[in-house]
């Protein structure tokens, strides 16, 4: 049995590579050139599926495998970039509620930050202790070396066990008397 699948594996190869061969005479010369790479590419799939189901296979114990989906570690509430747009103004004040899920019973919100056009600063927390699960986060950046443009403002969080996740905001910094770009 395993005699008869190898030679008609080869035979299939061999018929395979022949109108592989044909098809591709076809395209190079023009002659429905799309069809027939679509055509080619189905039937060297075909004759590649027909050939792996032939051959012998190993019989390997089968695994169960799992695909490891991410869950949100925070939540991020009551984000605000103020003001926006910023209509002159040097700074923004950047407030947030952070809501840690799923927490062991040893981790709390351990810090905070924000980058915005490549600068970070560290956000602060309102009772001026980050050691709960919840925590209400503010900060004061600059935006006065920034040109009027959209800006893209990341709040980012970590836990004391070293996981972090961030929150993305828009801020339109734009020129006095302005209300955005």
């Amino acid at each position: 049995m395993a005699k008869t699948r190898s030679r008609l594996a080869s035979w299939l190869s061999n018929l395979g590579d022949r109108l592989f061969s044909l098809l591709s005479g076809f395209e190079e010369r023009g002659v429905f050139p799309g069809a027939v790479r679509y055509i080619k590419l189905c039937v060297l799939g075909a004759v590649i599926g027909a050939i792996t189901t032939l051959l012998p296979q190993e019989d390997y114990p089968m695994d169960t495998c799992y695909i490891y989906v991410p869950t949100p570690y925070f939540e991020f509430f009551d984000v605000s970039v103020e003001p926006n747009p910023t209509e002159g103004a040097d700074t923004v004040t950047i407030k947030a509620t952070l809501d840690l899920l799923d927490a062991d019973y040893d981790e709390y919100i351990a810090g905070a930050a924000c980058i915005i056009a490549g600068d970070t600063i560290e956000l602060e927390p309102v009772d001026s202790v980050f050691d709960g699960l919840i925590e209400e986060i503010t900060g004061r950046i600059s935006v006065e070396e920034l040109e009027p443009d959209t800006y893209w403002v990341y709040i980012s969080a970590i836990t004391s066990m070293e996981w972090w996740e961030e929150h993305v905001a828009r801020l339109v910094v734009s020129k006095p008397g302005s209300k955005g770009k």
